[in-house]
């Protein structure tokens, strides 16, 4: 059965009903309306998939009805029926808006049901073809997303590229002037000069493991054998083995753990790389007779609960605008760059990465003067 709806407007009773009639033998639904106001009218309360309208009525007429409905619904098919004679109305209607016309007195109601047929075909192509511009139009927003990002990611690796190069050539350039200050250096100067080449090699050794772990990052290398882990006792290992190192540096540094910390679903090896990390880094900015805490706790946050361990010092501090691009590879903030501190700028960005494999955040609560706190959140294992 077809299910195309047709309203038939006409002030004749008998020509509309008649119509009606034709049309529901051919198997369309119909609605019929006596003048142009009480079909603009059920339009509006309803879908129809075409209309047929005659063009001399009272009240609102068919000239109305077509431009109305151009203006509110451009894509209905309007069908004028036209007595003979009126041949510039037919024309009127046209121009305005109709998209076919049949002329009374109707001798073959065939004509009636090609007329409809045309234009409800010519509807569902329209249909289609605004269907595949909208598909084409999006396929072409994506594309030109798909365009820009990997644009910007031609951008950022040209910009690694540089970042790498300028790195590794400050080592490297050290290390040659040190070689060849050696081959004609005293015997009293010849210690400073193989100790600033034990310093510049292993910032390149740091330089290099750490391109090689951001290398592996991105090529999607670094696999995580996520398992239920007690941080408590990671983190306690840790403090053991760097309480001397920091009291070496005359910092303090304290363990404070949680007595109902949930077990975290994570790698226990990339986590204590973490944790390292953010040790070393507290330590190196730290000024001597400073203090560091490395801590554990459950935190709520979206409405979860997290499993957390945070490190804090007493260092200078990271200002807001240096915030922004802490995790940046290859960022060194103020502080790290007028100090002696050494560093690659690529740590952090390690990190953010290693946390975000676990499906985890890390967050930083800095003021300036007064020290800084880097919270790594993890998901914690669900109970069974």
């Amino acid at each position: 059965m077809n299910t195309s709806r047709i309203l038939v407007i006409d002030d004749e009773f008998l020509i509309r009903r008649a119509l009606a009639d034709y049309l529901e033998d051919c198997d369309y639904e119909t609605e019929m309306a006596a003048d142009g106001a009480e079909g603009l009218a059920k339009i509006r309360a309803r879908k129809f998939d075409a209309v047929l309208v005659d063009l001399r009525m009272p009240r609102v007429d068919g000239l109305e009805v077509v431009t109305t409905l151009k203006a509110e619904h451009p894509e209905l098919p309007v069908v004028v029926v036209s007595g003979t004679g009126v041949l510039q109305d037919v024309i009127a209607a046209m121009r305005r808006g109709a998209w076919d016309y049949v002329t009374k007195p109707i001798h073959d109601m065939d004509e009636i049901t090609v007329v409809v047929e045309r234009v409800l075909e010519r509807a569902q192509l329209i249909a289609e073809r605004d269907r595949y511009q909208q598909e084409l139009e999006q396929m072409t927003v994506e594309l030109r997303s798909a365009l820009e990002q990997a644009q910007a990611a031609d951008r950022a690796k040209s910009q690694f590229v540089s970042s790498v190069s300028h790195e590794l050539r400050t080592p490297l350039t050290s290390i040659r002037l040190y070689l060849s200050l050696l081959q004609t250096a005293s015997e009293i100067r010849r210690k400073t000069y193989l100790d600033s080449l034990t310093r510049e090699t292993m910032r390149l050794q740091t330089l290099i493991e750490g391109l090689l772990d951001i290398s592996r990052l991105d090529l999607g290398k670094t696999k995580t054998q996520p398992r239920p882990t007690n941080l408590n006792e990671l983190l306690t290992t840790l403090f053991t083995d760097r309480a001397k190192l920091f009291a070496e540096h005359r910092l303090t540094l304290h363990l404070d753990t949680a007595a109902n910390l949930c077990t975290s679903l994570s790698d226990p090896k990339l986590i204590e790389q973490v944790a390292t990390n953010l040790l070393t880094n507290a330590m190196n900015y730290t000024a001597a007779g400073g203090k560091v805490w490395l801590r554990t706790e459950m935190q709520p946050f979206n409405n979860q609960q997290w499993v957390t361990f945070s490190v804090q010092d007493t260092g200078p501090g990271i200002t807001a605008e240096e915030q922004t691009h802490l995790f940046e590879r290859f960022y060194r903030g103020s502080t790290g760059q007028n100090s002696n501190a050494p560093g690659t700028g690529l740590g952090l960005a390690i990190c953010k990465e290693i946390v975000n494999l676990h499906r985890g955040h890390i967050t930083l609560d800095s003021t300036v003067g007064t020290g800084s706190t880097f919270t790594v959140w993890l998901p914690m294992c669900e109970t069974t």
